[in-house]
């Protein structure tokens, strides 16, 4: 291999890995135990677009992938952790936030096995949600619309991040 060629494939890998550093973001969560469901929301307060994977967000179904272990409510000294799914292998599946916009996503408290008698107790969520730049030619990348939740201003828990 030629040293022009060697050294383009350095630069693009080099590249490649400095876009896709996940750093962690702040979000808001809010109890919602009318409904049995937790609400978060991520509002994109950078200066471009931020991709969020499957294990960093909530899909459609209030699901996060394998996170089992890092995402948990606390309920009166007792930790109820997310039921561990795993979503498949999928390269480039993330949702993506625009810059200045905001996503929020619902998690019933069924996928964390709590208790009808914990529901109107007070709740703290546990979990680190990252983020990364978005950029062209991911493939699989989605615009996210989240959940439209409606009917109350949302007053949430704030969940600090980096970014």
């Amino acid at each position: 291999m030629n040293k022009l060629a060697l050294l383009v494939v350095l630069l693009v890998t080099a590249c490649a890995t400095t876009l896709a550093q996940p750093w962690r973001i702040a979000y808001s969560y809010e109890d919602d135990p009318s409904n049995q469901r937790l609400v978060l929301k991520y509002e994109n307060r950078t200066s471009r677009d931020v991709c969020l994977t499957p294990e960093n967000w909530p899909n459609q179904a209030g699901m996060l992938n394998q996170a089992g272990d890092t995402a948990y409510i606390a309920i009166d000294g007792a930790r109820f952790a997310i039921s561990d799914v795993n979503t498949g292998y999928c390269p480039g599946c993330h949702f993506r936030v625009r810059k200045g916009k905001s996503v929020i996503a619902t998690m019933p408290y069924s996928h964390f096995g709590i208790p009808n008698r914990l529901a109107r107790r007070p709740k703290t969520f546990h979990f680190e949600a990252f983020g990364q730049e978005c950029w062209q030619g991911v493939p699989g990348t989605q615009e996210f619309r989240g959940h439209e939740f409606r009917g109350h201003e949302f007053r949430g828990h704030r969940v600090p991040g980096l970014r």
